[in-house]
């Protein structure tokens, strides 16, 4: 049954062969996830091990999780082999009783294969230790026997249970004599098992596994859960057709009574005992009026008075007794938690999804749908709570709340005979049965533009048919598709899908083109595409990643998205990817790059082995020692970031006594408290390793002391290349009034020393800049503030932005790119000045003369790159050709706007103007500015990165 040694030899010379890279030599293929720390679909087993030391949890998400059960902290996420559609969904987890191992299965192995294995994973490193396979049907349910020596699994359909020996785990007994699927299983102290099943039947075997006992019990026709009392003289058995708990004889199974349920078409499947016999609770798809799944408890063991504890915004998928009468508990909606004897919640990890359970007809969409709105649910614990939100792909915002726009519309459902769609297994078009799968469940309808054709949401798949009810594709989704609209002008569907994402698909073919991901806080979003492109906001690239397979016998490997920044992360092509005019920057990255797939077989980035302590209190500089440890793909460039922001250090040259292959860096660090990571490339710079944090302290420095602004402005009017000067007039006295207006902070109140340097014309060349940031860098200090203003022309290529210096002449493009200053050479230059309250300001406007082709959108997506890659705040315009030459009272408008907002933004109570402030201040202003002189809206581009801090202080009035 197992088969880890025999197959592991083969494994290793394919390793080797393949050059170590740390998976398969064939072709890579990438799952994307959802990963927010929480689950992200319905969560149907929990286990608990026996000291109460850790809870553990499995979802249709394609994980299993293992919580601290004090705290509710996770603690690792177990990762087996995946595949697509359902493969990989599980259904069952348990931990051994010293909890050092964890079972788990569900919907597993390849699809069709008949191996339905069973993983073993070491719970404190997550790695897998054991694959037992071979098994003839999905797995429902698993449970270790108290002692530890056996893992009992139940198998769907008819096909019974297995017991399994834990030392080698192979199989040591089985029961094929089953009419139906096998949902439960548990052990009591003296090692009987107890099982149910959907044919009917609850069965009791001795500590051998011989058959004693088989009934079937009174209170409904599908027993699902069974389990002894503490002293085994008694089982509760909850049912999945009945609202039932019945109490049966742990000797003979013969019934005692039932309890007091409610009343309803429902159930409560799962029963458990209190540690001490005295309490008996159930819990299931029973939902209160209020629309809130409780757990129902009843005193003197189950004949007393009944207790209603709320627990979750959907079906409870499990329920589990610890000591001092609290109850762990699970549910459909994807969170795990604890609730207190009191009710009271002690922990939840609840999934930062938002439900888009609001009705079919509510999901509104642009004529070519690259804007939506919607609304969605959000459990908080104990109500729901509904919110109004809009997305558009062409400005990449999120809205919430949002105006209604009816430019915007919902789905056409009238038109064609269709009925029984929503919510029904078995939809019709002119009362002939559309084909679905069986136990399908419809759930939502769009009519296609002519009412030629539509297409039909259901818990699995979009499906499209035509006027006659021939299906012309159907695609699997990753979640219920709750709402669906087709796209008016016939190019896309897009769908509001059960695992919380948005996706956009083509209409023709039914092929993916485009995901959203929202965060429930409405902050947080990630765009992609099938490619692997994709844009974010405020931390959004956290959200997802891809699981790769390393086989079928060990555990996968996760690669989040914000590892992926220095190649993937294009706004400009997730903004353009439904607008037809703009395919072709699409299919260029992806010439350039290639797909996600081929960038992950590249091998994995390296990983940071921290010698420095983790947690550190410092007075001066921190010393960070580690070492790189090369994963397969490669040592490329060390990333290091103070709170977001990166730094370059200095080398620690005097430290003497270490070996040859570690590091050693001081980084200074302000005071306060701030967290330090160290990441590390591969060879390519392609994917960025995960982080190793330390924690660091400083004293704050004594009252009083004020810190110095350092300013490096360069603005350029007259090129020496004299084509290039057109559109930028005002860029060279811009560059002077805004180190004037810098100066005039010096001795304020909020900096001691101001050391403004300006570059005008024939001096800001790119080696001017250079020369004055490394002299900044030289001076600065962490508690101290700088900014880089560059004004003139500012260009996008590829998704990269390019700040073209005095010097530049344009000969040809490739040329002038060559001669401009690129975000990466912008980021190794701002790594070098060692603070995190620093701000790169850019009014530029494209070479549009010269350069044809390039947009505003793509340059402001560009700008965007070097935000989030530097980790710096950017406040930034790219002006059309006509505002640069026209001006606004002889300034480029973004100038005048933060000339402005320098004095009239809002300030804090100390008279401070943070730079978030004066961000709102000129976002808000310019478009006032445009309006009124040009007749239309140019809006600025702010992006904070790290923790707001304060840049000027406001005059006393």
């Amino acid at each position: 049954m197992t088969r880890r040694v025999g197959i592991e030899c083969i494994r290793v010379l394919v390793y080797v062969l393949a050059g170590g890279v740390g998976v398969l030599a064939q072709a890579v293929k990438p799952y994307l996830r959802i990963e927010t720390g929480a689950h992200a679909a319905a969560v149907k087993s929990i286990d608990i091990d026996a000291s109460e030391r850790f809870l553990v949890s499995a979802s249709d998400d394609k994980t299993a999780r293992v919580w601290e059960l004090r705290s509710g902290r996770l603690l690792k996420v177990l990762r087996p082999p995946i595949g697509d559609g359902n493969e990989g969904a599980l259904y069952a987890v348990a931990i051994s009783p010293d909890g050092g191992s964890v079972a788990v299965s569900g919907f597993t192995g390849a699809s069709g294969s008949g191996k339905n294995p069973i993983y073993i994973f070491d719970r404190a490193s997550g790695a897998l230790r054991t694959t037992m396979d071979g098994l003839p049907e999905v797995l429902h349910h698993l449970a270790f026997s108290k002692n530890g020596h056996y893992l009992a699994a139940g198998l769907g359909r008819k096909n019974g249970i297995r017991i399994f020996e834990t030392a080698g785990y192979s199989e040591v007994a089985r029961d094929v004599d089953y009419g139906d699927s096998s949902n439960w299983l548990e052990f009591d102290q003296a090692g009987r098992l107890l099982t149910t099943s959907y044919d009917g039947f609850v069965r009791l075997y001795d500590a051998r596994f011989r058959l004693l006992r088989k009934v079937k019990p009174s209170g409904g026709e599908r027993p699902y859960s069974a389990r002894f009392s503490p002293d085994g003289a008694r089982i509760a058995v909850g049912y999945e057709d009945r609202i039932a708990v019945e109490v049966l004889s742990g000797a003979d199974l013969s019934s005692r009574f039932e309890a007091k349920t409610p009343t309803g078409a429902t159930n409560v499947g799962f029963a458990l005992w209190s540690p001490d016999g005295q309490t008996l609770c159930a819990a299931g798809r029973y939902r209160q009026s209020d629309s809130v799944h409780p757990i129902l408890c009843w005193d003197e063991s189950g004949k007393g008075r009944r207790s209603s504890f709320p627990a979750a915004g959907s079906t409870i998928g499990d329920i589990r007794a610890l000591r001092l009468g609290a109850i762990a508990f699970c549910s459909f909606d994807g969170s795990v938690g604890v609730l207190e004897r009191s009710g009271t919640v002690r922990w939840r990890s609840s999934p930062d999804l938002l439900d888009y359970r609001t009705g079919p007809a509510v999901l509104l969409a642009s004529p070519d749908t690259t804007e939506i709105e919607t609304a969605a649910f959000d459990f908080h614990g104990k109500a729901w709570k509904r919110s109004a939100l809009g997305f558009s792909v062409s400005d990449q915002s999120l809205k919430s709340p949002v105006p209604h726009n009816a430019f915007r519309q919902g789905p056409l459902t009238s038109g064609l005979d269709i009925k029984h769609w929503e919510a029904d297994y078995h939809p019709t078009l002119d009362e002939k049965p559309l084909a679905l799968e069986p136990y399908e469940f419809s759930r939502s309808l769009s009519i296609g533009p002519g009412k030629d054709s539509f297409v039909l949401g259901t818990e699995w798949y979009l499906r499209k048919f035509d006027s006659q009810g021939r299906q012309l594709w159907a695609t699997s989704v990753p979640g219920v598709a709750w709402q669906v609209n087709a796209s008016r002008d016939g190019r896309f569907v897009v769908a509001a899908l059960g695992d919380g994402t948005i996706r956009w698909y083509t209409f023709e073919k039914g092929q993916e083109v485009l995901a959203v991901f929202i965060d429930r806080d409405l902050r947080r979003w990630v765009a992609w595409n099938p490619d692997g492109f994709f844009n974010f906001q405020n931390g959004g690239d956290g959200l997802i990643g891809y699981q790769i397979n390393r086989g079928p016998d060990h555990e996968g490997e996760f690669v989040k998205v914000d590892q992926l920044r220095n190649v993937f992360y294009r706004p400009d092509v997730i903004a353009q990817t439904l607008k037809p005019e703009d395919a072709a920057v699409l299919v260029s990255a992806r010439n350039r790059i290639g797909h996600i797939s081929k960038i992950l077989a590249g091998g994995r980035p390296p990983e940071i082995d921290l010698i420095s302590p983790a947690v550190a209190t410092v007075d001066g500089d921190y010393l960070l020692q580690f070492r790189v440890k090369d994963a397969g793909g490669g040592r490329g460039r060390v990333v290091l970031r103070i709170d977001g922001t990166e730094i370059e250090g200095r080398a620690a040259v005097d430290v003497r006594g270490t070996s040859a292959d570690v590091n050693s860096r001081y980084v200074p660090i302000a005071g306060g408290e701030h967290t330090l990571s160290i990441t590390a490339y591969d060879a390519k710079g392609r994917i960025e390793g995960p982080p190793k944090t330390v924690r660091l302290m400083k004293s704050l420095p004594p009252t009083g002391l004020r810190a110095n602004l350092y300013l490096v402005a360069a603005g350029i009017s007259h090129y020496s290349d004299n084509a290039l000067s057109e559109g930028v007039r005002f860029a060279a006295a811009d560059a002077e009034l805004v180190s004037a207006r810098f100066k005039e902070q010096e001795g304020k109140g909020l900096y001691r020393k101001v050391t403004a340097v300006t570059l005008a014309d024939s001096r800001a060349t790119l080696k001017n800049i250079r020369v004055e940031i490394a002299a900044a860098a030289r001076s600065v200090r962490p508690g101290d503030t700088f900014v880089l203003y560059l004004a003139g022309h500012g260009l996008a290529e590829s998704g990269e932005y390019y700040f073209i210096p005095w010097e530049a002449e344009y000969t040809n493009q490739k040329n002038l790119l060559a001669k401009s200053v690129n975000r990466e050479q912008i980021q190794e230059l701002l790594k070098q000045v060692p603070t995190n309250k620093s701000v790169l300001i850019l009014d530029t406007c494209g070479a549009g003369a010269i350069l044809q082709g390039r947009t505003t959108l793509s340059e402001k997506a560009a700008i965007e790159r070097v935000a989030v890659m530097s980790g710096r705040a950017v406040l930034a315009a790219s002006n059309s050709n006509q505002m640069a030459m026209d001006g606004y009272q002889n300034h480029g408008v973004f100038t005048y706007a933060l000339l402005e907002g320098l004095q009239r933004a809002d300030a804090t109570a100390e008279g401070e103007i943070l730079i978030t402030r004066l961000a709102e201040y000129v976002q808000s202003r310019v478009p006032v500015l445009t309006l009124q002189k040009w007749n239309y809206r140019q809006a600025p581009l702010s992006r904070i990165e790290g923790e707001p801090f304060p840049i000027a202080q406001k005059a006393a009035r």
